[in-house]
């Protein structure tokens, strides 16, 4: 991977840096602000209430969240990067409502029913098993909790740049170089929440327009992709600059249009089946 590059997301800690950076670039979109905002709500969070974020990254949503459940309830962030973990904590200070662990998204260290609401966000994408994630935040959350997951879905992601070839730019978008194990998890995600049972099921879902270069080239990985081409033999280093050069001229012309799709799904925790 060239050295600017994010990281691979199962081994965080190695370049905690580039992380944690990448998070607060995504973090930062106005439209990303909107769709979490949105997954917020659909958790129905209230004043008292105990939530779990899963995959928390450097906290943003568990300080959002604690002031939906101040003063008395608890927001608790998950993640499995101590480095992560570490920034999260600096970042909140002495903030009583929020707590920060190191844990496993497939193996969580919490007994049954302990949380009124569960999330997790851009999360499922890099685990290899999802599902086992999901079963376990239906684990925590008590009957009648709701639960929220949201996911990018990297094969709806599209590039128009004028003037660039568009069948390389094809080749380019493909989901075989996308940074993530799951790289079309948004559109799994209902049927996942299906699978579990899950009640009152809700599907939320937004789109991120990037018009320019820098940050078009950051979030959605373009770098990355091409030296995963490289390395694969599906590009030559001089065909992966030409693109490159090109879709950053396009941007300078204002004819520059990358997109990408993201679902959020929620439910309700159904009772434990009683016997007769």
């Amino acid at each position: 991977m060239p050295e600017d590059s994010r990281p691979e997301w199962g081994d965080v800690d190695s370049a905690a840096d580039e992380a944690t950076a990448y998070l607060e670039t995504v973090t930062g979109l106005d439209a990303i602000q909107e769709f979490k905002r949105r997954s917020h709500r659909l958790l129905r969070p209230g004043d008292g209430d105990r939530i779990l974020d899963v995959g928390c990254g450097v906290g943003d949503d568990v300080l959002a969240l604690a002031d939906h459940v101040e003063p008395e309830g608890t927001v608790v962030g998950i993640d499995a990067s101590e480095s992560l973990v570490r920034e999260a904590r600096s970042r909140a200070g002495d903030t009583a409502t929020v707590q920060f662990r190191v844990g496993d998204a497939t193996d969580l260290d919490v007994t049954d029913d302990t949380y009124d609401a569960c999330r997790a966000d851009r999360v499922f994408q890099h685990l290899e098993a999802p599902r086992e994630a999901l079963n376990e935040m239906c684990r925590v959350t008590r009957p009648g909790g709701r639960l929220a997951v949201t996911d990018p879905d990297w094969g709806t992601f599209v590039v128009e740049a004028a003037g660039v070839d568009l069948e390389r730019t094809r080749s380019v978008t493909d989901t075989r170089w996308a940074v993530a194990r799951q790289p079309t998890m948004g559109r799994r995600l209902y049927g996942l929440v299906q699978d579990a049972g899950l009640t009152e099921v809700t599907i939320d879902s937004g789109t991120v327009v990037l018009r320019e270069f820098a940050t078009a080239k950051e979030v959605y990985n373009l770098e990355d992709r091409l030296a995963a081409m490289r390395e694969a033999g599906a590009i030559s280093a001089e065909a992966a600059d030409e693109w490159l050069t090109g879709v950053r001229e396009a941007a300078a012309d204002d004819r520059l249009f990358a997109a990408m799709s993201g679902v959020t799904v929620a439910g309700t925790v159904p009772a434990a089946d009683t016997p007769d």
